[in-house]
């Protein structure tokens, strides 16, 4: 694990149902899908897309476009691409 990094986002788009993840075991999850802007510090200007999982508090918490948050994350998660989990944020926003 890298250093903890905190970011700046905004959330700039709120997709519901926008992806459905089939498992082998048989079962499935939909998730919603937010696009978040990093407006602060040296990544700004990027942007992350985060899946969310549909129906919970944690997507009325991004279900807000236009909201700005502070969330941290381990820097090393930001180098493998910019689709995350929205539990890959700690803390996450709050609804």
């Amino acid at each position: 694990m890298t250093a903890p990094l905190r970011l700046d986002l905004v959330v700039c788009d709120y997709r519901v149902g926008a992806v459905f993840d089939h498992y082998d075991d048989g079962g499935s999850e939909i998730f919603d899908v937010a696009e978040a802007e990093i407006v602060a510090g040296d990544r700004s200007g990027r942007r992350l897309r985060v899946l969310v999982p549909s129906e919970t508090a944690e997507a009325k918490a991004w279900n807000r476009p236009g909201a700005r948050f502070e969330v941290g994350i381990d820097a090393a998660l930001l180098d493998g691409g910019s689709t995350l989990f929205a539990g890959a944020f700690d803390p996450g926003p709050e609804a």
